[in-house]
C-alpha cells in the first residue's frame, strides 16, 4: 500500500489516517505501507508523535502485522518519524524511516 502525504498535516488528520489503516479489516493481515511524506509538513507538536504512534498500535486488530516504511527528507518530519520508530515496542507494528524511495521499497520487500 502506497500513501502520499501532501501539504500541511495536522494532528487530527494524522490521527484519522492512522486509525483508518489500523482498523480497516479489508486490508491484508500482513500490511506493508510505503508512506511518502516528502511533500508534507507536519503541523503538530513533536510531543504528539507518541500519541499518534499509540493510535496506530492500539487499534491493530487481532493478528495483523503492519510493516511501515516512512519516507522522509525534511529534518522535522524525519525527526517525527524517528521518534515514532524508537518509541514503538509492539511487535505487530514495525516502522522505519528512510530517505529514498528505493531503499524503503527494498526494506518493505525484504519483510
Amino acid at each position: 500500500m502506497n500513501v502520499e502525504l501532501i501539504g500541511r498535516i495536522d494532528f487530527k488528520e494524522m490521527s484519522a489516517y492512522c486509525e483508518k489503516i489500523s482498523k480497516d479489516n479489508n486490508l491484508p493481515g500482513s500490511l506493508r505501507i510505503l508512506e511518502d511524506a516528502t511533500l508534507a509538513v507536519f503541523d503538530f507538536d513533536i510531543d504528539k508523535v507518541d500519541q499518534i504512534n499509540q493510535i496506530m498500535v492500539s487499534r491493530i486488530a487481532g493478528n495483523r502485522i503492519i510493516i511501515h516504511a516512512l519516507l522522509r527528507t525534511e529534518p522535522i518530519s524525519t525527526a517525527y518519524g524517528m521518534i515514532s520508530e524508537m518509541a514503538n515496542t509492539d511487535p505487530r507494528y514495525n516502522a522505519k524511516v528512510f530517505s529514498t524511495w528505493q531503499i524503503a521499497m527494498d526494506w518493505l520487500q525484504s519483510r
